[in-house]
């Protein structure tokens, strides 16, 4: 192997070790970005409501109970 395939070869599998270094951290950037994000809208709930994550697809629900003696949308005049 002559000197110029080898220092090839060797800056290869650095640019590679790099690349995959820098998706991890991307990628933990992310999860805990999410995961602030989630936090955030569980403490904006109020009473009565429920908070359900999908963690495949990132949906959202927010659900909110009715209140006893409370008026919905088909009982408003």
């Amino acid at each position: 192997m002559d000197p110029a395939t080898a220092a090839l070869t060797i800056g290869a599998v650095i640019v590679a070790k790099g690349c995959a270094l820098l998706a991890l951290l991307l990628r933990l950037r992310h999860e805990r970005a999410r995961r602030r994000y989630v936090v955030r809208l569980a403490q904006g709930l109020g009473d009565g409501q429920e908070l359900e994550l999908d963690d495949d697809a990132l949906r959202l629900r927010i659900t909110r109970a009715v209140a006893e003696g409370a008026a919905t949308r088909d009982d408003r005049p």
